[in-house]
């Protein structure tokens, strides 16, 4: 049975184009035309309730009986609010739809279906829906717009929304809220608020807020706001999402988030963010984070953030930000940072507020202690050094670092006959005291490798602990002197060589083993520049 007719304006008697008109029972629906015209295909000429529909006018509910006319007019009272004229709308015209919540952008509905989610705002209600493919199964073209509490659907289904449970050999698509277990072999798409478990083949999408734990064989996405957790073999994606992301390959989350992320390869999120991130390779976050970072590879956060980053390659924070960088070879902290660096290799900084642990140390300035090898300070201690002392009168040396912590390194030469002379390359570590305007006291610990001008002696050195008093006679230039006590020893316990036995001034060892190691107290006079 076909029935058929207008929709009519109650009060201009003017036609309504896309009005829905649906039989409230068996869900049989029609939209009109945009000459106003209805055409609606009923299954029984049993006794039935209608209702038409449509925005801007009342929702309006009326019978029709077997034994009416096939044929009949439907007058729908407009709203108080004036509506532009529906004929005019062309049949590829957009049409404007449910705006409660962000819209599927990956799901393109039917005319008809558009029509029915504009015009019918209080999602109809059932309790099971069975369909084949969106559009054909038991609530038909106002699947879209109803809400059930169980969902079958042999490859794919589109409800309003689901209570309970739904599932599908290929896809769900649900344009608004969906609750409880949602399961299907390649594909969720939800458009609305989501709450429970999301298990899909491939992909889960989500366009709005979702609490409970999406599974995915590739990847999570949800669009403003997650609490929970997503896993996902391939990827996670959440725009500002509480919770935890567990993937394969990346997670990707941002603004304003408390998560926690593991990945394979790579975690990012953007900034105002807290919590963790794990990652085989890469860890990136933006400004003003908070949390903990561990990669294998590198690490990234932003200005303003307070952290914990350990890496096994590489560790970079921003400005103004607070924390501790553990890496396998390079740190680095931007311009005014209070930061704890330990490297394997570099440690680089800006103006620094902590302390710095590793082969080589760079910064700006630091308010702290920079400890390694070889520290250059910008802003900090170079000090170039003439001396000489009673082994070697000519030594030429470099002090470089902080106050609190310097490095030596230089090189002296003890003169005499070809065959006496010896020269020695000095490295060592040091710290200073300030006693007044002039006045400091330095203490320096020092190990030198002995060569003449035909062998280095490798199992030979030379070992001084030496403290000087400094006195500025201008601001860039300084004379120093003072004791040190030396230590000259052969250090696989045979007898010195005959180069190295007169050396020694004097010796203060009188043992046995008095060829192997000299022991004395000398001294060292110094004028040093800048």
């Amino acid at each position: 049975i076909v029935l058929e007719g207008y929709v009519i304006n109650q009060t201009s008697g003017d036609k309504v184009a896309y009005a829905s008109v649906y039989d409230t029972t068996s869900f049989a629906s029609a939209i009109s035309d945009e000459y106003g015209h209805y055409s609606l295909r009923l299954s029984t000429k049993n006794d039935i309730w209608l209702s038409a529909r449509k925005v801007g006018f009342q929702d309006t509910i009326f019978e029709w009986t077997g034994e009416q006319p096939n044929v009949m007019n439907i007058s729908i009272r407009p709203t108080v609010i004036p509506q532009p004229d529906a004929r005019e709308l062309p049949e590829n015209t957009p049409v404007s739809l449910d705006t409660t919540h962000r819209k599927l952008k990956f799901f393109k509905p039917s005319m008809e279906q558009k029509v029915n989610l504009m015009n019918i705002r209080n999602k109809l209600q059932r309790k099971v829906q069975f369909s084949v493919v969106p559009g054909v199964g038991t609530n038909g073209k106002l699947s879209g717009s109803t809400t059930v509490d169980y969902s079958v659907n042999l490859l794919a289904g589109f409800n309003g929304g689901v209570r309970v449970f739904e599932m599908a050999g290929i896809g769900n698509i649900d344009w608004d809220s969906v609750s409880y277990l949602q399961m299907a072999g390649v594909f969720n798409a939800v458009g609305g608020p989501q709450r429970g478990v999301q298990l899909a083949g491939l992909t889960n999408l989500n366009d709005a807020t979702f609490k409970g734990v999406q599974m995915a064989g590739f990847t999570n996405v949800v669009r403003k706001h997650l609490t929970g957790v997503q896993l996902a073999g391939f990827s996670n994606y959440a725009h500002s999402a509480n919770g935890a992301q567990l993937a394969g390959f990346t997670n990707i989350q941002l603004d304003s988030s408390d998560v926690l992320q593991m990945s394979g390869f790579l975690n990012y999120g953007k900034r105002n963010n807290r919590g963790a991130q794990l990652a085989g390779f890469a860890n990136v976050q933006g400004r003003t984070y908070s949390g903990v970072q561990l990669a294998g590879f590198t690490n990234y956060v932003g200005d303003s953030s307070k952290f914990i980053q350990l890496s096994g390659f590489s560790n970079v924070a921003g400005r103004n930000a607070k924390g501790i960088q553990l890496a396998g070879f390079l740190n680095v902290a931007r311009k005014n940072s209070h930061v704890t660096q330990a490297s394997g290799f570099i440690n680089v900084a800006g103006k620094l507020k902590g302390a710095q642990l590793g082969v080589f140390n760079f910064n700006d300035s630091i308010d702290g202690v920079a400890i390694g090898f070889l520290t250059f300070s910008r802003k900090g201690l170079h000090q170039l050094e003439i001396a000489g002392d009673e082994v070697f009168p000519a030594n030429l040396s470099l002090r470089t670092g902080t106050h609190h912590f310097y490095n030596v390194i230089g090189a002296g030469y003890h003169f005499g006959s070809s065959a006496s002379q010896v020269w020695r390359a000095t490295y060592g570590i040091g710290t200073s005291v300030r006693l007044g305007e002039r006045h400091r006291l330095f203490f320096d610990l020092q190990s030198s490798m002995m060569a003449t001008n035909t062998q280095i002696f490798e199992n030979q050195g030379l070992h001084r602990f030496l403290m000087t008093y400094q006195f500025a006679i201008f601001p860039k230039v300084a004379v120093s002197l003072g004791p040190s006590f030396n230590v000259l020893v052969s250090n696989d316990h045979s007898d010195l060589p005959s180069e190295l036995q007169n050396l020694a001034p004097y010796n203060l060892n009188h043992s046995a083993t008095s060829n192997s190691v000299k022991a004395w107290i000398g001294g060292q006079l110094a004028i040093r520049l800048f």
